[in-house]
């Protein structure tokens, strides 16, 4: 039985195709660790180092500042990234400084779990930084300030695992890059970074030379 040669070469189209999906999904696999494929895969390899840095140099940073020029700081990063930035600690509905708007309930939900979870973890009670606007409702008259200390040092390697997260959400549309921050024992701040769209985001992971390549091999191989 004979194949039109029209037939032949799109379904060796589709093979190279393929394979290159196979690649791209294997290198995602390896990236992302216990994530496996997912948001969190981009940022917990290789690829997170350049958010990573970020936030530990801007932190640096504003540890020597005094707490009201945090705003102008953080914001001025912000602009230099095309991103908004803010950094939070204790209290989760409002920031020690920046400005990303509201936290969406999932991304909020995750961190204050990641936090105990991370003072369960190194022998903390639980409930040590539960505070009442940890449990649901913005911070009140009745409810105590968010600690308004410096932030932490940056931690040391051998406490980076599981420190970037990366979060999509529909509505409003946007990624949110959360680098959390702590030392063994404390509580965990988090440098939280909204990225307005996905060519972004892939800037700042300095993926956005991968897109091309990947942009690059399909041309080729349609060619």
């Amino acid at each position: 039985m004979r194949f039109p040669l029209t037939l032949k070469v799109s379904l060796w189209l589709l093979l190279n195709l393929l394979l290159l999906a196979l690649i791209g999904g294997c290198w995602l696999l390896r990236t992302g660790g216990d994530n496996g494929i997912s948001w969190h895969a981009l940022v917990a390899g290789p690829s997170g180092r350049s958010v990573q840095a970020l936030a530990e140099v801007t932190t640096s940073e504003l540890r020597f500042l005094p707490r009201g020029t945090w705003d102008a700081t953080l914001e001025r990063v912000a602009k230099e990234n095309d991103v908004q930035i803010a950094f939070y600690g204790r209290n989760l509905f409002e920031p020690m400084g920046g400005d990303v708007g509201e936290l969406p309930e999932s991304v909020r939900d995750r961190l204050t779990t990641l936090r105990r979870s991370a003072l369960a973890a190194t022998g903390g009670a639980p409930g040590a930084d539960r505070g009442p606007a940890d449990l649901g409702g913005p911070p009140g008259r009745d409810r105590p300030p968010g600690r308004d200390g410096p932030p932490p040092a940056p931690p040391r390697p051998a406490e980076a695992q599981d420190q970037r997260l990366l979060f999509h959400t529909g509505e409003p549309s946007a990624y949110w890059v959360v680098v959390s921050l702590g030392g063994p024992g404390r509580p965990r701040d988090f440098f939280v970074i909204r990225v307005p769209s996905l060519w972004r985001l892939l800037a700042l992971l300095d993926l956005d030379i991968l897109l091309w390549l990947a942009l690059a091999a399909v041309v080729c191989s349609i060619l």
